[in-house]
C-alpha cells in the first residue's frame, strides 16, 4: 500500500473533524465554529499551508519574529526537547492560547491527528496564517538535528550536506554519514571550526501569551 502524503492526510482529517463539528456544535456555544470547506480544501490540495523543516530553521536563524510556533506534544515530551521558542498547547485548547487572528502560527507535533485537529480548530475558528511543520518534530529531526549523508551520496547531495552540518550545529545536533556497509557515523565539530554557535532561545512563556489581547470573531 502507498503512503499518504501529508496534504491527502489533512484533507482526511479535516473531513471527518469537519463532520464532527458540524454534528456537535451548538449555535449557542461562542466558538462554535464556522467551516469554509472550500477554502480549507484549497489550502490542503495547494500545500500553501506546510512549512519544511529547514525552513522553519533559517527563519529561526536569521532571527524572524513574525511566527508562532505551537508544539500541540504533551508536557513531557514538550520539556524533554522543542523546537526553540516554542509554546506547548495541547490541540483541543489553541482557541483558549491567547492567539490573535492576524499572528502567523506554526503546528508541530508527533501526531498527524493532534496536529491536523489543531490547524483545523484555528482555521475554523477565522486565523488565516496556519502552517503545519512537515514531519512534525520526526521531520525536525531528521532534517535538521541529525541529517544523513547517504553512502551513495552525489556532489550535490554532498554540498547541501556541508551546509545542513553547519545549521544541525547550531541547534545542538549531530549530523551524521551513512558508510557502505549501513552504519552511521556521527560528524563531530571540529574544534577550530568557526561555524554558527548553539541556539539557546527560551520557550515562549504561556502566561505572558495569554495575556494578549485576542481580537474578535
Amino acid at each position: 500500500m502507498n503512503r499518504i502524503s501529508t496534504p491527502q492526510k489533512l484533507a482526511a482529517l479535516a473531513f471527518l473533524l469537519g463532520f464532527f463539528a458540524l454534528i456537535i456544535g451548538s449555535p449557542s456555544d461562542n466558538r462554535h465554529l464556522k467551516i469554509n470547506a472550500k477554502e480549507i480544501s484549497l489550502e490542503i490540495r495547494n500545500e500553501k499551508n506546510i512549512v519544511q523543516p529547514v525552513e522553519l530553521a533559517d527563519w529561526i536563524i536569521k532571527g524572524k519574529v513574525d511566527f508562532i510556533v505551537l508544539d500541540v506534544r504533551n508536557e513531557n515530551k514538550f520539556n524533554e526537547y522543542h523546537i526553540p521558542g516554542a509554546m506547548n498547547v495541547s490541540s483541543e485548547s489553541v482557541l483558549e492560547a491567547g492567539l490573535m487572528k492576524n499572528d502567523k502560527i506554526l503546528i508541530y507535533g508527533d501526531d498527524d491527528i493532534l496536529t491536523a485537529e489543531a490547524w483545523f480548530l484555528l482555521k475554523s475558528a477565522g486565523y488565516k496564517n496556519v502552517y503545519i511543520l512537515k514531519g512534525g518534530m520526526k521531520g525536525w529531526q531528521e532534517s535538521v538535528l541529525y541529517p544523513t549523508l547517504k553512502a551513495d551520496a552525489s556532489e550535490e547531495e554532498k554540498t547541501e550536506f556541508e551546509k545542513m552540518k553547519q545549521v544541525s550545529f547550531y541547534f545542538g545536533g549531530e549530523p551524521r554519514i551513512a558508510s557502505g556497509d549501513n552504519g552511521i557515523v556521527s560528524v563531530t565539530r571540529p574544534k577550530n571550526q568557526k561555524s554558527l554557535p548553539k541556539l539557546t532561545l527560551p520557550a515562549v512563556n504561556m502566561n505572558k501569551a495569554k495575556g494578549k489581547k485576542r481580537e474578535g470573531c
